[in-house]
């Protein structure tokens, strides 16, 4: 499950790419690689977790190893975390979600999870290639029915944004780093399906990291947890009572936003500008750039709606999204006798 790496991380002279990825010449420290797989080279680095690209030797396959990184206690609220995305994240079952081989822990008790390796690029690095509109309006179209499987689910994201949407060499669109995910409620299962386990209760406070430029490409676990720069009012706030769907909308119109016009919803000097941007709802820049981004009406207006200040005047979930994105059916003509 590769992670956005860091754009702010300095080049270094042994990366090299390979099947779209940047690969990282594995340092000897890193850890020792879980029973049954070689781990080549670090491909991703997120809030809590390293993602390595590994070799499967039982199956002769190459995969996605995710360690939690070594700051974070094994029996901490971060390696809870951890697992629970693996829980929930396993129980997706959805093209869009990537499939989890395997959970377990290295020898030092840090959990790891092995997942299909998706060999592509992710959203961020396709808006830099300046791809037709409608290719992106593809990629977002598909983005939707993923979330909003998760919604019917019961199931949050809390961190979406280009960085954490992956497209492969087929076009196959997946929906990348589910470590901040929230069940909301017991969902309803389909025919044959479990439900994603809730949650494991968890004691203390959430792993702090410290806000970093440039906010919207960093993710936040903690009190604040997500990406501030494709954050909703509630939650750049805190207010965890008030997070539901409607928040993973207003990031999908982010998304939206940054496709139609090249920005997200909120951009700043310091990671203190963007975060009460964020928490303010002060979205004026970028409502001005997509009355000017000359995409249709309709579909401006259906970004503006997502990126309402109040959950209330925001489209349901993302299926209602989805919805919106469909053309119209066309109209019947009359038969005349």
């Amino acid at each position: 499950m590769p992670e956005p790496t860091d754009s702010n991380r300095a080049p270094v002279d042994n990366t090299v790419v390979q099947d779209g990825f940047p690969l990282i010449a594995r340092d000897p420290s890193a850890p020792a690689a879980p029973p049954g797989y070689e781990l080549l080279a670090e491909i991703g680095r997120g809030g809590m977790g390293v993602v390595y690209r590994a070799r499967d030797l039982a199956l002769n396959r190459d995969v996605a190893v995710k360690i939690l990184q070594e700051r974070f206690p094994p029996d901490g609220t971060a390696a809870r975390q951890f697992v629970e995305e693996a829980q929930i994240t396993g129980q997706l079952a959805h093209p869009g979600v990537p499939p989890v081989h395997q959970v377990g822990a290295l020898a030092d008790g840090r959990p790891f999870l092995v997942m299909k390796l998706i060999k592509g690029h992710t959203l961020d690095v396709i808006l830099t290639q300046n791809p037709e509109r409608a290719r992106l309006l593809a990629i977002f179209d598909a983005l939707c029915a993923t979330v909003g499987y998760a919604h019917a689910r019961g199931v949050i994201h809390r961190d979406l944004k280009p960085q954490n949407v992956m497209v492969g060499a087929f076009g196959e669109v997946q929906v990348m780093d589910w470590g901040l995910a929230k069940v909301l409620r017991p969902p309803s299962a389909g025919a044959g399906e479990q439900p994603p386990a809730p949650p494991a209760p968890t004691n203390g406070s959430a792993p702090h990291t410290e806000f970093r430029v440039p906010l919207s490409d960093q993710t936040v676990p903690g009190s604040v947890m997500g990406t501030p720069g494709y954050m909703s009012p509630e939650q750049a706030g805190g207010e965890h009572d008030k997070i539901d769907r409607r928040a993973d909308v207003f990031a999908l119109g982010g998304v939206l936003c940054t496709i139609l016009t090249g920005r997200g919803p909120y951009t700043g000097t310091s990671a203190t500008e963007v975060h009460l941007k964020a928490v303010r709802a002060q979205t004026g820049e970028a409502l001005a750039a997509l009355d000017a981004c000359g995409a249709a009406p309709a579909l401006v207006a259906l970004c503006k709606r997502c990126l309402s200040a109040a959950p209330e005047d925001r489209p349901a979930d993302a299926n209602a999204v989805a919805l919106a994105l469909a053309p119209p059916a066309p109209a019947r003509r009359a038969v005349s006798r």
